[in-house]
């Protein structure tokens, strides 16, 4: 008796419309160049799969319409499964550095400007800065940056003497910068590498005779990390005119007045 052994499991069905070929994989009337039909109604079966020379599966479709790249079960319409970052490319000549995608009203994506990111910064109990202090102390203010971003830094404080202040008749001058450090700095600033404004310290002035004033400016970061980034904020380097006290709390979270604050520039 002689066995018979098939050499497929499917038949292709090849059926030619004028000039055109047409090839249909389980339907004998193919409505385009290559048309697969399943045979089974379960959604989860696999109608179509491309696999690598090792069996792993490159490309699935099932028949519910589910696409997979790098998966055999997709559970959406289209999933992208891999192990590397960047395994999706979008290029339609709208794509451009730091841009994100965003869809319309009728869910056309295209990339677009990523939108203002605000952050605020936070702050400790405050700090005492001696009205003869040359260096620059760590205020247990920071602000910590995303990772790729660039960002005009709002600084806008408190200077006082304190609640039980005397009225003195000197004048106080108080510099402040962002460092990549809360180490002490003895006289010259340790100002950060990612200032790129021009300008590094932000000043403020205590009058003669007034018991508060504010100190107030901006800086520009620049976080080119791929993490994200904590900025420490240094106070001190005092010019003083006549008699002065140290001032009090400066920088400290319990102050009504006082804020600082990034805006993104990106």
């Amino acid at each position: 008796m002689k066995k018979f052994t098939p050499l497929f499991s499917f038949i292709f069905m090849v059926t030619t419309s004028g000039s055109a070929q047409r090839v249909g994989v389980n339907t004998r009337t193919p409505l385009s160049t290559l048309e697969v039909k399943s045979e089974t109604s379960n959604p989860s079966d696999r109608n179509l799969q491309l696999k690598n020379n090792v069996g792993t599966s490159l490309v699935t479709v099932l028949n519910n319409g589910n696409m997979g790249v790098g998966t055999a079960t997709p559970s959406t319409p289209l999933e992208v499964n891999s192990n590397a970052a960047g395994a999706v490319k979008i290029t339609d000549g709208t794509q451009g550095e730091g841009k994100v995608f965003t869809s319309n009203a009728t869910g056309v994506g295209t990339w677009q400007n990523a939108g203002a990111h605000n952050i605020v910064g936070s702050f400790g109990t405050g700090v005492t800065i001696s009205r003869t202090e040359t260096g620059y102390v760590y205020t247990g203010a920071t602000i910590t940056l995303p990772p790729k971003s660039k960002y005009l830094v709002n600084i806008s404080l408190l200077m006082t003497y304190g609640n039980n202040y005397t009225v003195t008749s000197g004048s106080l001058w108080l510099r402040t910068y962002f460092s990549d450090s809360p180490a002490y700095a003895p006289s010259t600033p340790t100002q950060s590498a990612d200032n790129v404004g021009g300008k590094f310290a932000v000043s403020g002035l205590l009058p003669p005779n007034s018991p508060f004033n504010m100190l107030t400016g901006f800086i520009i970061l620049q976080n080119s990390n791929p993490a994200p980034k904590t900025y420490y904020l240094m106070a001190g380097g005092i010019t003083s005119n006549g008699p002065v006290l140290d001032l009090a709390n400066f920088a400290a979270a319990g102050w009504w007045e006082g804020n600082i604050a990034g805006f993104s520039l990106q």
